[in-house]
C-alpha cells in the first residue's frame, strides 16, 4: 500500500511562527529599548571622559608648579566656534561670568591650545591624554557638550540616559541636571549646568502664542537682556518702564520724554535710551535711575555690545555718534545722513546702520 509523507508548512502554520516572532520581537524591544541602549552607549563614554579629564587635572594640579589651569570666571566649552567667547552657539547667559571656545583645528590639542587651556604635556612623566575628549553629541542645540571650569577646576556632562539620573543628582554638584567632577563644583555657572533643561524646555516656534501686558501707551522701541527676564520699553510722550520678571510686571522709571531708541548689555545691568530732540540717558542699575549724556539731538536708533561698553547711536539728519566708555562720552563719525536705525556685534567691532531712503552702511 503506497502512502505518501506531508512536507513543510500550511499557510496557516507558517502565519502562527510569523506571528509568535513579531510578538516575540516586539517584547525584546520593549525589554531592551535600543534608544535607550545607544544613550547609555554615550553616558559611558561620558563618565569615562569625565574621570580621564579629572585624573589628569589633579595629576597637573600636583605635579607643575604654578601650571595655568584657566580662569575661574570662564567657562571653557568642548563646542568649536569661530568666536573667542562662543558668540555663535546660542549658550545661556552667565554674566558676569563669560565663555571661552576655540576652532576646530585646536580643539582637541593638550598643549594648552585646546577647548581646555591646560599643558598636559608640561608633566613631568609625560602627557596622561593622547587627546582631550569631547562630548558623543557635541552640539549646544541639545545641551550635549562638556564644560571646564578653572583655577580650582570642576568638569560638567550632561547624561542622557534614565540609568545616569541618579548620577547627575547624587555627584555632589550644584545642579541635578548634570554630572559635575572636580576640585571645586562650586564654579560652574547654575545656567550652564540646566543647559539641557533649557533646551528641552524651548518651544519648536517661536512669537506664535502672544499675552498682552500692561496698559494701552504709545511704546515707542524696547530691548531685553539675553536670558529674556530684564525688558525695558519706552513711552513717546510718556515714561520708561522696566520689566524684571520677563516683561510680566512693568515699573515706571524716569521722567516723561520723547523716548525713541533703547539699547540693553546682555545681563541687563546698562541701559542706554535716546530722546528724540533731547539728550542720550544711560543707566547702570539696570534702569533705575537716568543720567542724561551728550546734547540735545534728533536721537533715533541706539545700539550697545553685550557688555555694554561700546554703544552706537544715530541722529536723524546728523550724523552717527559712537561712545567706547558706556555711553559716557561720545564721538561724532561719518558724514550727516537721515539716519534711522543701527545694529551691533556682540563685541562692538561690526556695525550697520540704515539711512532713511538712502544705503546701508556697514562699519568693521
Amino acid at each position: 500500500m503506497n502512502s505518501t509523507k506531508k512536507l513543510g508548512f500550511t499557510l496557516v502554520e507558517l502565519l502562527i511562527v510569523i506571528a509568535i516572532l513579531a510578538i516575540l520581537a516586539v517584547a525584546v524591544v520593549l525589554v531592551l529599548n535600543p534608544a535607550q541602549l545607544l544613550k547609555q552607549g554615550r553616558d559611558s563614554t561620558r563618565l569615562s571622559d569625565m574621570a580621564a579629564l579629572n585624573s589628569a587635572l589633579a595629576l597637573f594640579n600636583t605635579d607643575v608648579a604654578n601650571g595655568f589651569m584657566g580662569t575661574s570666571s570662564i567657562v571653557y566649552v568642548s563646542i568649536p566656534d569661530s568666536s573667542a567667547t562662543c558668540a555663535n552657539l546660542g549658550l545661556p547667559s552667565i554674566s558676569p561670568s563669560t565663555y571661552n571656545c576655540v576652532t576646530s583645528s585646536t580643539l582637541r590639542k593638550t598643549d594648552g591650545t585646546g577647548w581646555i587651556p591646560v599643558n598636559f604635556g608640561s608633566l613631568s612623566f609625560g602627557n596622561p591624554l593622547p587627546n582631550l575628549p569631547i562630548d558623543p553629541i557635541n552640539t549646544s542645540s541639545t545641551g550635549s557638550y562638556y564644560t571646564y571650569s578653572g583655577g580650582s577646576w570642576a568638569l560638567s556632562a550632561v547624561m542622557e540616559s534614565t540609568k545616569q539620573a541618579a548620577a547627575m543628582a547624587s555627584d555632589g554638584g550644584r545642579s541635578a541636571n548634570a554630572y559635575e567632577v572636580g576640585s571645586n563644583l562650586a564654579l560652574t555657572p547654575t545656567s550652564t549646568l540646566d543647559r539641557a533643561v533649557a533646551v528641552v524646555a524651548s518651544p519648536a516656534t517661536y512669537g506664535t502664542v502672544w499675552t498682552a501686558k500692561d496698559s494701552n501707551r504709545n511704546w515707542q522701541d524696547v530691548a531685553m537682556s539675553s536670558d529674556g527676564t530684564k525688558q525695558t520699553a519706552g513711552v513717546w510722550g510718556g515714561q520708561i518702564y522696566v520689566s524684571t520678571d520677563s516683561g510680566n510686571t512693568w515699573t515706571a522709571k524716569g521722567s516723561s520724554r520723547e523716548w525713541y531708541g533703547i539699547a540693553m548689555s546682555s545681563d541687563g545691568t546698562k541701559k542706554t535710551a535716546d530722546v528724540n530732540g533731547g539728550q542720550i540717558y544711560v543707566s547702570t542699575d539696570s534702569g533705575n535711575t537716568w543720567t542724561a549724556k551728550d546734547s540735545n539731538r534728533y536721537w533715533l536708533g541706539v545700539a550697545m555690545s553685550s557688555d555694554g561698553t561700546k554703544q552706537t547711536a544715530v541722529v536723524n539728519g546728523g550724523q552717527i555718534y559712537v561712545s567706547t566708555d558706556s555711553g559716557n562720552t561720545w564721538t561724532a563719525k561719518d558724514s550727516n545722513r537721515s539716519w534711522q536705525d543701527v545694529a551691533m556685534s556682540s563685541d562692538g567691532t561690526k556695525q550697520t546702520a540704515v539711512v532713511s531712503g538712502g544705503q546701508i552702511y556697514v562699519s568693521t
